[in-house]
This record gives C-alpha cells, sequence and structure tokens, in this order.
C-alpha cells in the first residue's frame, strides 16, 4: 500500500477499520455461550466459520470479478483498498477474514 501511496495513514485505511470490523465480530459471538454444549470441537470451529462468513457478508465483502481486468486490478490486491471497496481476491480477503476471525 505504502508503495503505491506513500503519504497513506495505515493507521486509518488499515489497521483501524480491520480492528472495527473484529470487534463488530466479537459482539456478534454472543451465540458461542448459546452453543450446545455436546458439539464437538470441529462442529464448535464450523460453526464459528459460518458465523464469521456470515458477518462478513453482510457487511459486504465480495470477491473480485473473474475477468482479467477485474482480477489483476491493483485495488484488489490492496489491502486498504480492499477494506474501503469491501471486493478482493482471495489471498487478500484471507488477511481480513483471519484478522477478524482471530477476534
Amino acid at each position: 500500500a505504502l508503495h503505491s501511496e506513500p503519504l497513506l495513514d495505515l493507521e486509518d485505511a488499515v489497521f483501524r477499520p480491520l480492528e472495527q470490523l473484529a470487534d463488530g465480530f466479537k459482539n456478534q459471538l454472543d451465540m458461542v455461550d448459546s452453543m450446545p454444549r455436546n458439539l464437538s470441537s470441529a462442529q464448535k470451529k464450523q460453526l464459528l466459520a459460518s458465523a464469521l462468513c456470515s458477518y462478513l457478508f453482510t457487511k459486504g465483502f465480495r470477491g473480485c470479478g473473474r475477468s482479467q481486468n477485474e482480477y489483476y486490478h491493483a485495488d484488489n490486491s490492496l489491502l486498504h483498498k480492499v477494506l474501503e471497496n469491501r471486493r478482493g481476491i482471495p489471498i487478500s480477503l484471507s488477511i481480513v477474514y483471519r484478522h477478524v476471525g482471530m477476534a
């Protein structure tokens, strides 16, 4: 991001939006406390993964288009643009999912 926009404020463009998403997801994790106790570890992880996907979907996150013009557009790779546009290539979206999911 800094290579393409040297004056970019990473705190405002990347770190703060990621933390806001993570905090929002944490607030929705009340369902974890209401999960049946007899679920296996794998079932709990599946429920959490599903909740994470649903949460980020409601926040507007989508993959980018599949045409070469869309897929290879720099905005789909630059994390600050992915957070702003809510679209990106899989590896960029995985950073968002991982950070929010680790909340």
